[in-house]
């Protein structure tokens, strides 16, 4: 009963029920693992000649339990992650992904277990996709800018050095350093 509820949690929420009874739980691990998630990029691409990315998600590892499934397809490992949902690793490439959640492809199908830049270079996030700045609508940039920028409303700050009988008591930026910025985007 346990690994019918685990299924349907990561499959699909549409018509694709004949792709959901195929699959089949190969095996469980009771015990958790140690799991790391590369970083997950929502935009990345070339505009006007200027590179522009934008992340959905900073690298992150995490201990968790690891479920495996095969359907007619492919296997893959599926975990859930607080926070974030579930999240499948394969080493298939499909069009269509074969349930709702994010999916990382890896050379063996497993998640990653460390942070080496080997693992990492060898993975791609498949779903969602990374989106290219380019081929987005001016309208869509415009709204992307406008977002962007509403969340680093009141969040931005220039920490100002500390000094004490001419010792740094606090690390931060000169008076005129702090000048300069202020100057600067007083005129932007």
């Amino acid at each position: 009963m346990a690994r019918h509820d685990d299924e349907s949690r990561f499959s699909r929420n549409d018509s694709s029920t004949s792709q959901q009874a195929n699959q089949v739980a190969a095996s469980d691990t009771n015990e958790q693992v140690p799991v790391f998630l590369p970083p997950q990029m929502r935009l990345d691409g070339l505009l006007s000649g200027n590179r522009v990315s934008q992340m959905r998600r900073d690298a992150t590892c995490i201990t968790t339990h690891i479920h495996s499934f095969a359907n007619e397809s492919s296997p893959y490992t599926c975990t859930e992650v607080p926070g974030i949902g579930p999240i499948a690793a394969t080493s298939y490439r499909s069009p269509e992904p074969p349930f709702a959640g994010d999916i990382l492809f890896t050379i063996d199908g497993n998640f990653p277990r460390s942070s080496s830049s080997e693992l990492i270079d060898s993975t791609e996030w498949l779903f969602p996709p990374t989106e290219d700045i380019a081929a987005l609508s001016r309208d869509a940039r415009e709204a992307l800018v406008s977002h962007t920028l509403a969340t680093w409303k009141g969040l931005f700050t220039f920490r100002e050095e500390v000094r004490c009988e001419g010792e740094v008591v606090e690390q931060g930026l000169r008076p005129p350093q702090i000048g300069a910025l202020h100057a600067t985007l007083a005129t932007g």
